[in-house]
């Protein structure tokens, strides 16, 4: 994993065998030292979403992310951001191009994906996003 990588492994709906497998599987391998530091184990998507953009973005800063989104990280990224100073971007998650173009040099924090994307399971490709310099990448794919 690189410096500027983070994982949620975001654990979410009904407690069933696959939640506890899991989270078993999460805190064995976190007592073990197997996971980096980099790793966390989250509770609910939402809160997954909220805390990352939340915790590494701060007034001035800029997000890209992409029109067609879950609609809790759409009202996250369009009411709550701007109440802290945090601009936000919106392109077509299915033009690589327009993901780089977005991009403000020394501003933008973070590119945010969606993939498959709410509602009509848009896909992004994650090679050509992540091969776009600076800014962090951070990818949901909890359907």
């Amino acid at each position: 994993m690189t410096a500027n990588a983070i994982v949620l492994i975001a654990v979410g709906g009904a407690v069933g065998a696959g939640l506890r497998y899991v989270i078993e599987r999460w805190v064995t391998m976190r007592q073990r030292g197997e996971l980096p530091g980099g790793v966390f184990l989250v509770n609910v998507v939402g809160s997954a979403i909220a805390g990352v953009v939340l915790g590494l973005c701060s007034t001035g800063d800029h997000i890209v992310s992409q029109h067609q989104l879950y609609a809790g990280t759409q009202m996250l990224l369009q009411s709550v951001c701007p109440r802290f100073g945090i601009e936000v971007t919106f392109v077509d998650a299915t033009d690589p191009d327009a993901w780089a173009a977005a991009v403000r040099p020394g501003r933008t924090m973070l590119l945010l994906a969606e993939t498959p994307a709410n509602p009509r399971l848009d896909l992004v490709d994650l090679d050509r996003l992540g091969a776009i310099g600076g800014p962090m990448k951070v990818v949901d794919s909890t359907c």
